[in-house]
């Protein structure tokens, strides 16, 4: 679990500095990319937490 958070975290900080110095000429595609992303992290951090609060059920 820890490395799945840690992948995350990577991936969002190396779309951070992306999104900086591209903001003026690709405006459009930014915004439409980054709902998207923020999305997709907070299903994956979600799914994460209730298949370990199953886990910890179970036990």
């Amino acid at each position: 679990m820890i490395i799945l958070t840690g992948l995350l975290s990577g991936k969002a900080s190396s779309m951070e500095p992306d999104i900086g110095p591209d903001s003026e000429p690709d405006v459009e595609p930014d915004v439409e990319l980054a709902p998207m992303s923020l999305y997709g992290v907070l299903i994956v951090s979600l799914s994460i937490f209730v298949l370990f609060l199953f886990g910890v059920a179970k036990m």
